[in-house]
């Protein structure tokens, strides 16, 4: 029995040494990760340490430090503090400080030339709660330099400068991807896109609730986008071009919704956004507000709808941009322009204060349930000019001017819209409210207003009912103030 009893304990020890081995042997092969660690990182920190805990006498001096001690799916823990240095992520992390206005990643750009953060190719990282600033690179990416799938959050690109393209935030590599959610990108300057840039039409940007602003550019101001641009309730404002394109540029796949494009200035052409430019992708502007833009000398105050491109706008606001040529508003300039409930209005230009054609092969405009009325054009022109309309239908234009209106429905002309100021009258969005006695009040298609897509629209910009009356109304937004519509106000009981 003795002997018996020894040989089993034996085995079980064995048993017990051999059993870690297997076991990690089998994960490596099942391709099992270790599970995922903290690394801590405090301006009074010390690189040597093991980084595993938060305390400041344990915690690592610099984020590249901390980045030596990480394996892929680690979190990185930013203490409040100014790091002065540049980060290169090689690896799927996520980075995390303490606030954008406490957490700070300086890249000294001036000194080193290089952007502040790097994202290698292919590599998925996110970045959360922190400001990088002060990043330098000749081709592009001033700020961040990204070559794989990025996602900011609650991040602030300022001040940073790329000799290419995206001064704050340039993508270049292959299927490179960025996502911003609530984030600033601000004060940077490039040739190209200088807020961001991307170059390669597989490449994909994303803004919700983010906001591009006071960007500079020789081209571009604020973003340029070869690939696939999604931008909802989010905010392009004040940004610059010395020559072209002060907003936004997109030449793929493209849908605004909810947002603002707003009081960019452009040396030359082009004050808002530039879309289309061959592309055969569809693009959309859905919900949004498209005002205070300037092109100083040539076409598109607003937007300009490119040769080759299509565009569709729906349950949206253009108004108060303004160009030294044609188009004050809008400028369709060889491509495919349709709108459907759009307000055109308080737009200057010298001919089209609201709208303006170049016609051409390919070139159509169609305008369905809109008001173009109360632009400022020279005194022998229109709110429309050099304007073919092929589809007219259900529309107020105020003063036709060199519009050449085909297939019209029920057409309303020499009649003032009767708008109030563009204003907050609810929705995420500044907007034009009809006031009593228009005549765009139900004068919709009797059969339902629908978008581009053939759908009947149930809500207008703001995201209020749609129709209220008999008709919707025309334009972006459906008013209450309509004649024989009785709105029931229930006061409270009252007693004794």
């Amino acid at each position: 029995m003795t002997r018996l009893f020894r040989c089993w304990i034996g085995l079980i020890l064995l048993a017990l040494l051999v059993a870690p081995a297997i076991s990690s042997r089998v994960a490596q092969a099942s391709g099992v990760v270790p599970a995922a660690k903290t690394v801590y990182v405090n301006p009074a920190g010390d690189d040597a340490h093991t980084c595993l805990e938060p305390a400041t006498a344990l915690a690592c001096k610099t984020i590249k430090g901390a980045l030596g001690k990480t394996t892929a799916g680690d979190t990185v823990e930013v203490a409040a503090g100014t790091y002065v240095e540049n980060v290169s992520v090689t690896k799927q992390l996520t980075i995390r400080g303490a606030g954008e206005g406490t957490t700070i990643i300086d890249g000294n750009g001036k000194v080193t030339g290089a952007s502040t953060v790097t994202i290698g190719t292919g590599v998925q990282a996110v970045i959360e709660r922190l400001t990088i600033r002060n990043g330098s690179n000749p081709g592009v990416g001033g700020g961040v330099r990204n070559d794989g799938d990025l996602t900011l959050s609650r991040v602030t690109v300022r001040d940073s400068v790329a000799g290419n393209t995206g001064g704050g935030i340039g993508l270049f590599a292959t299927g490179a991807a960025l996502t911003l959610q609530n984030s600033t990108v601000i004060s940077n300057t490039a040739s190209s896109g200088g807020g961001i840039g991307s170059y390669a039409d597989d490449h994909r940007i994303t803004l919700t609730a983010s906001a591009v602003v006071s960007n500079t550019a020789g081209d571009n101001g604020g973003i340029s986008s070869e690939g696939t641009l999604t931008i909802v309730d989010s905010r392009v404002s004040y940004n610059r071009a010395m020559i072209r394109v002060a907003g936004l540029q997109s030449r793929g796949p493209f849908t605004m919704s909810g947002s603002v494009l707003s009081d960019n200035v452009s040396e030359q052409l082009v004050g808002g956004a530039r879309l289309g430019s061959g592309t055969a992708a569809l693009q959309r502007i859905v919900n949004s507000t498209i005002s205070g833009n300037i092109a100083k000398v040539f076409q598109a105050g607003g937007l300009e709808v490119s040769q080759g491109g299509t565009l569709a706008l729906v349950n949206t606001t253009v108004s108060g941009n303004r160009t030294g040529q044609f188009g004050g508003g809008i400028a369709n300039s060889g491509g495919q322009l349709k709108l459907f409930n759009v307000t055109v209005t308080g737009n200057t230009a010298d001919d089209g204060g609201g709208l303006y054609s170049y016609g051409g092969t390919g070139s159509s405009t169609e305008v369905y349930n809109s008001i173009i009325a109360a632009n400022i054009f020279d005194e022998d022109k229109g709110d429309c000019g050099g304007v073919t309309i092929t589809a007219n239908r259900y529309n107020l234009i105020q003063t036709v001017g060199g519009c050449s209106l085909t297939d019209p429905t029920a057409p309303i002309s020499g009649k003032d819209a009767r708008l109030g100021p563009l204003r907050d009258n609810g929705g995420a969005t500044l907007t034009h409210m009809l006031l009593t006695g228009s005549p765009a009040i139900d004068a919709g298609d009797p059969a339902g207003c629908k978008d581009d897509q053939g759908v009947v629209l149930r809500a207008d910009q703001r995201g209020e009912d749609r129709p209220i009356g008999k008709a919707c109304d025309l334009g972006a937004v459906e008013t209450t103030n309509q004649a024989g519509v009785t709105i029931a106000v229930y006061l409270p009981l009252l007693r004794r």
